[in-house]
């Protein structure tokens, strides 16, 4: 894979996306990863959330809005290079850069 272009980060101040948890969806075959998150700020809740294509047009490919404490929840997300942006009424945009494996089933044995 190309490596990915820096983007410049916006100034956060207080704030920062934190944890980023990836998690499979089937044991067989891996084919979507449910992505989780929280943003931590002074009024994270009912932020923006949208996990964009890094290529141009930057079309959203999932949304979720966050709930009181700042999580989100993206589901079904395809394996790949993407842009996670966080925006808000007042709140600084902030893009970050994150990439979505396909991992090997994992079987479990007793």
């Amino acid at each position: 894979m190309a490596p990915l272009k820096k983007l410049p980060r916006s100034r956060l101040g207080h704030a920062a996306i934190v944890a980023v948890f990836a998690s499979c969806l089937a044991a067989t075959a891996v084919s979507a990863t449910d992505l989780r998150g929280r943003v931590q700020a002074k009024s994270a809740s009912a932020l923006t959330i949208e996990l964009r294509s890094p290529n141009p047009p930057h079309e959203a490919v999932r949304k979720a809005v966050t709930d009181r404490e700042g999580r989100y929840y993206l589901s079904d997300v395809p394996p790949g290079r993407y842009e996670l942006v966080v925006k808000g009424a007042k709140f600084p945009i902030s893009v970050e850069q994150v990439a979505i494996q396909e991992l090997p089933p994992i079987r479990l044995e007793s």
